[in-house]
């Protein structure tokens, strides 16, 4: 069996890290057949001319700050990994993210996997704009170190994958697309011709839409509540429902439904979303940012067509006119309105985009099938005395 040494700096196994992201990783892993050996959460240095640096630009230049980009803070990271690698008989090095492994010295063969780069996110994201100098040079070099220590890199999108290759310059020959999965338990096929048919029963009736997201201007959600009032306003019954956040000063349009967050962590919460995404016509997600987007898997997991912006890595997922449709970042809600409509009085092709959907689920956005890849990609990397041991 071939022993993986899983590298992250926070605790991979814990739901709530990185949205449970690095969890489904390791289990992805451990189901094809690895034995996992955990390094991490690792602790983190708080060195006083950091926080003296990051509390000058932050509260004095009015700049974002990252000192855990900083080498001395990444240092601290590979020291703490070289320790534990020493005390574990590993084949491999994997690793959800880079951050750890930008000043790692190891002889064994490393993997990273992770849905964007230090490029991708700036000017990007919020947390990511307006930058200090130090932190943008801080940032490119960390990716670059930790990009170039790599053997393979798996990328979830291949809008991540293309900034690896044009704006660090990697080799097209060191990286794979392989997607992340849905981190729900999906429908069953025969429970989803019966959703399918729910859908189709009710959708002249009713069109409901939903929304999952914790940043209300980041995923979009005005644009789609727009949306949704223009179809009100042309005579569709239409509803939005939003779980994760709330707009801003709190109060939403008549035809906008707020849930609150769903705490997938809890059974309970997993339930709760299953059946938003079960009892809806559309997932929508209008982000303004977004690397991924794993809900986009989840919803095709219950046959349910996605409606997305063609931002970030969301085209990777979304395949545009066939398991739903992606957007124009610029295009206007009368755009998202009048696709909707169209399909509402078309149920053929509706119900064409939610088997389609499922069945991109059941074939490739899942972590079974992700995980094949990265098995078959780990075992030509190794030497077969590793393989057989």
């Amino acid at each position: 069996m071939i022993n993986i040494a899983y590298l992250s700096h926070y605790d991979a196994t814990d739901v709530r890290s990185w949205s449970g992201t690095g969890r489904a990783m390791a289990r992805c892993l451990s189901e094809a057949g690895f034995k996992l050996n955990f390094i991490g959460p690792l602790k983190h240095q708080m060195h006083p001319v950091n926080v003296g640096r990051y509390l000058t630009h932050k509260y004095l230049l009015r700049q974002e700050d990252h000192p855990q980009r900083d080498p001395g803070f990444l240092r601290h990271f590979a020291c703490q990994a070289e320790q534990k690698l020493a005390a574990i008989d590993a084949d491999l090095v994997f690793a959800p993210g880079g951050l750890p492994l930008s000043y790692l010295r190891t002889t064994l063969p490393v993997v990273m996997w992770t849905d964007c780069t230090f490029a991708n996110l700036l000017d990007y994201y919020p947390k990511f704009s307006n930058l200090s100098a130090r932190s943008v040079r801080n940032g490119h070099d960390a990716e670059r170190r930790a990009l170039n220590r790599c053997n393979r890199i798996l990328f979830a999108s291949q809008w991540a994958a293309d900034s690896a290759i044009n704006d660090y310059g990697i080799s097209p020959d060191k990286i794979r697309i392989i997607p992340f999965g849905s981190n729900m338990p999906g429908a069953q096929q025969a429970d989803t011709e019966r959703l399918i048919a729910q859908r189709l029963a009710t959708i002249d009736k009713k069109v409901s839409l939903s929304l999952v997201g914790v940043d209300w201007y980041r995923k979009g959600v005005d644009l789609a509540a727009h949306a949704v009032s223009i179809l009100v306003n042309n005579g569709i019954n239409a509803e939005l429902t939003v779980a994760g956040c709330a707009p801003p000063g709190g109060l939403a349009p008549s035809h906008v439904r707020i849930t609150g967050f769903i705490d997938k962590s809890r059974p309970e919460g997993v339930a709760e979303l299953a059946r938003l995404l079960e009892g809806s016509h559309f997932f929508t997600l209008p982000s303004r940012a977004e690397c991924y987007g794993i809900v986009l898997c989840e919803a095709a997991s219950y046959g349910l067509p996605s409606l997305a912006s063609e931002t970030g890595g969301v085209g990777s997922i979304v395949v545009s006119g066939t398991t739903g449709q992606t957007f124009n970042s610029e295009a206007s809600p009368q755009v998202w309105a009048d696709y909707i409509a169209a399909l509402v009085r078309d149920p053929s092709r509706y119900a064409a985009l939610c088997r389609s959907a499922y069945n991109d689920f059941q074939q490739r956005l899942n972590w079974t099938a992700s995980g094949k890849l990265v098995k078959q990609l780990i075992e030509e990397l190794l030497p077969a005395s590793a393989k057989a041991a």
